[in-house]
């Protein structure tokens, strides 16, 4: 089955539909309710890439400056 959003797809495994696999934090809510369970995989490690957009030619303001410095050393 294929759903449109993280909500509906644990809605239907709520609903006993199956499994699936979705971030800790769309899943804290459901999780915390009782509604579904986490299943551990022991061994399996799972890293998301993230993206950083800004606007071209415009100026980028002393807080946003460090932010940025403060994301790309943390790679």
């Amino acid at each position: 089955i294929q759903l449109s959003s993280p909500r509906a797809v644990i809605s239907g495994v709520a609903a006993g539909l199956g499994l699936s696999w979705v971030s800790g934090w769309s899943a804290q809510d459901a999780l915390k309710l009782g509604y579904i369970k986490a299943i551990p995989v022991k061994g399996f490690r799972v890293e998301r890439s993230f993206y950083l957009a800004t606007r071209t030619n415009r100026h980028l303001s002393p807080l946003t400056k460090a932010f940025l410095s403060f994301l790309l050393e943390s790679k």
